[in-house]
């Protein structure tokens, strides 16, 4: 008989144990899907600063190859070209590439 109860006081201890495992192992996966989630959510917070810089920094760009062909149209003819002659004003673009808009003179 005392063989039987210690059995089960072993199996006992063993529940106890699995169990007490399970909900230190539990608390664990909480406090990681925690911090995972605050990450998400400041990372969120980043891209969204990030588009909005780009949206700011797309319409600068913009403002600024308008008014270089505003001030290409404005330009003083120079008399010693032919209206056939073409100037082209040097325009970076975003990623650093330089192109040239090409504009009609005359």
């Amino acid at each position: 008989n005392d063989s039987t109860s210690l059995a089960s006081q072993e199996e006992t201890l063993k529940s106890l144990i699995t169990t007490r495992e399970f909900h230190a192992a539990k608390l664990l996966w909480r406090d990681k899907v925690a911090k995972l989630s605050s990450e998400i959510v400041n990372l969120n917070a980043k891209m969204q600063q990030v588009d909005n810089d780009k949206s700011r920094l797309e319409r600068k760009y913009n403002r600024a190859v308008i008014r270089i062909k505003e001030l290409e149209e404005q330009k003083p003819n120079d008399p010693r070209m032919t209206s056939s002659q073409e100037s082209a004003a040097a325009v970076t673009q975003p990623g650093g590439q330089t192109t040239s808009v090409e504009t009609a003179s005359g």
